[in-house]
């Protein structure tokens, strides 16, 4: 039977595809559509933007969003010309932004977040995060693992609305240098960003757990040994774990920092990396077989060429808004690494011991199910001594797996409208949301149509030419398939695929900006990259033979 897609409220819906690849669970679809929203709106109105938010909602589980406009009802279209430009001058929550909008630049507030999140919020996230691993969950009654679950629920929506807010500062900056710099040099949006390449190492993967492990494996031959033995990797990272050296405390650091976050989206019903562990493995010893391998390749000569591009006048305005976008740019993986990825795969495992609880008294059929549960259902049977069967679970989460991309309309309501043109404007309002539209475009904007039949076009994400296997992947579940020097082809790419990109030659995305995780890491591991596809995935054969051009933003598919 087909769904019917109704709009969830007034006004025009597009669909999160990028971010929700599929239906969400109950407890995400209320999560993000409470907190999110309530975080980004605390940071526009403190930077001045005239976007009051992304609204949420969910539709047969598929999470829509909704642009909001300062002083406007929800839904409500954009103001004509002299409607806005009176509201600019007369409202008191436009005048009071516009302000708001002129201090962001003059004291470049992104700065005192900046600084807030990586020596209080951070760290805080972190402790609270491994606060909650350290519980041992099997161990607790039905009633303690409930509040443990509340517990979880509640770091969740904290890291939710966090990643809201930080949404603005992580780009804020890095939009303001594109606008600026591409009127100056007359370069394209990909090739600015490129001179970001090696700015943001986390995109890469490059944490302290990461590195003091890898330091420690290479100093320890039989622990390296034991990576490499042809084992169950499951066993291979519990007895690298149980080591006696140094490697034992290193890698449980590792795995409790990068195992237990979501591999796909913010989505608890998504798997975690230790559900995976061939994952693990594999790119530990990709890291190990390859560790001279430089995220930082050409990218000295790229800021150089860009910089000689910039008229002599501006070139020292041009290394102001470098420093600044540089300042900024690791913020924008850290904020869903060290938040709601990592919140999402820890409320997960919570979520598991509860699923393998109600399968042993056969409320449910497997421990998965537990994820496609609300909070109060799933306390409504672990609060009952014999709880009758749940097959809606098994139902939603069938629906879930099954779900594909072709059935939710991309919006809902009316056909979706530009933003009013920023000249509309006053000076202070104009520059900050030219800077965020220049942003929200180079991460979400697609490539041009298809060409010939052989040849896939995209958005030059990183230069450099490879020639190799194509793998398509669609998930983590197909994440085996994938070998040393092969080419991902994926629909999109998150932070949490960087356990696995040290195994790759290149990467082709269907979806993406030359500002999408895919673009940013290819640039940080140095390797060919071309984003924004459209189609990659269905028109690239898994196992093909293919030539990746990332400087023309091409790949094509070889005899």
């Amino acid at each position: 039977m087909s769904l019917i897609f109704t709009p969830p409220g007034p006004g025009t819906w597009e669909l999160d595809s990028t971010h929700f690849p599929r239906p969400a669970a109950p407890a995400t679809q209320a999560i993000f559509s409470r907190c999110f929203p309530a975080g980004m709106a605390r940071a526009t109105a403190r930077y001045g933007l005239v976007l009051d938010t992304l609204a949420y909602a969910a539709v047969n589980g598929w999470l829509y969003n909704q642009v909001r406009i300062v002083a406007a009802p929800p839904g409500a279209p954009v103001p004509p010309k002299l409607v806005l430009q009176l509201l600019t001058r007369l409202h008191p929550e436009y005048r009071r932004r516009a302000k708001a909008a002129q201090q962001t630049f003059a004291q470049r507030l992104w700065r005192e977040d900046i600084a807030r999140w990586q020596h209080e919020q951070k760290p805080a996230r972190r402790q609270a995060h491994l606060r909650l691993l350290r519980v041992p969950i099997v161990e607790l009654d039905d009633a303690a693992l409930l509040s443990h679950i509340d517990e979880c629920l509640k770091v969740y929506a904290e890291s939710t609305e966090l990643h809201g807010y930080l949404s603005v500062p992580a780009f804020l900056a890095v939009g303001d240098f594109i606008v600026h710099v591409q009127e100056w040099s007359g370069r394209s949006p990909a090739e600015l960003v490129a001179a970001l390449a090696s700015t943001s190492p986390v995109s890469a993967g490059d944490e302290p757990e990461r590195r003091t492990l890898l330091a420690a494996l290479q100093e320890d031959g039989a622990a390296r040994s034991l990576l490499e033995a042809e084992e169950d990797p499951g066993i291979i990272l519990e007895r690298l774990r149980a080591s006696q050296s140094s490697v034992g405390a290193c890698t449980g650091s590792y795995l409790d920092a990068v195992g237990y976050r979501t591999l796909n989206s913010y989505d608890l019903s998504d798997p975690y990396a230790l559900e995976y562990p061939f994952i693990l493995v594999a790119g530990l010893r990709s890291l190990l077989s390859a560790p001279e391998r430089s995220r930082s390749s050409g990218a000295e000569a790229v800021r150089e060429r860009l910089r000689d591009a910039v008229p002599s006048v501006h070139r020292s305005a041009y290394d102001a808004l470098f420093a600044e976008a540089e300042l900024s740019s690791s913020l924008r993986d850290e904020r869903v690494l060290y938040n709601d990825y990592w919140s999402a795969g820890i409320t997960r495992r919570a979520f598991l011991e509860a699923g393998r609880r109600l399968v042993e008294r056969s409320a449910l059929v497997r421990a998965e199910h537990a994820t496609a549960c609300s909070r109060d259902e799933l306390g409504a049977l672990l609060a009952s001594a014999k709880p009758l069967p749940f097959p809606a679970a098994e139902k939603r989460f069938t629906a879930r797996r099954s779900a594909s991309l072709a059935e939710p309309p991309a919006h809902l309501g009316p056909t979706p409208i530009p933003p009013p043109p920023t000249a509309w404007l006053p000076p202070a309002l104009r520059r900050v949301q030219r800077a965020t539209l220049a942003c929200l475009a180079a991460v979400f904007e697609d490539g041009p149509p298809a060409g010939a039949v052989t040849l896939v076009r995209g958005i030059s994400a990183s230069p450099g030419r490879y020639e190799g296997t194509a793998r398509i992947v669609t998930g983590p579940a197909q994440f085996d398939k994938l070998r040393a020097g092969d080419v991902l082809v994926a629909r999109s790419t998150s932070p949490t695929y960087n356990v696995v990109l040290p195994m790759l030659g290149a990467l082709v995305t269907d979806r993406g900006g030359a500002l999408s995780h895919a673009a940013i890491v290819s640039r940080e591991f140095g390797i060919p990259g071309v984003v924004g596809c459209r189609d990659a995935t269905q028109r690239i054969p898994d196992g093909a033979r293919v030539r990746v051009d990332g400087s023309a933003g091409e790949c094509m598919v070889l005899p």
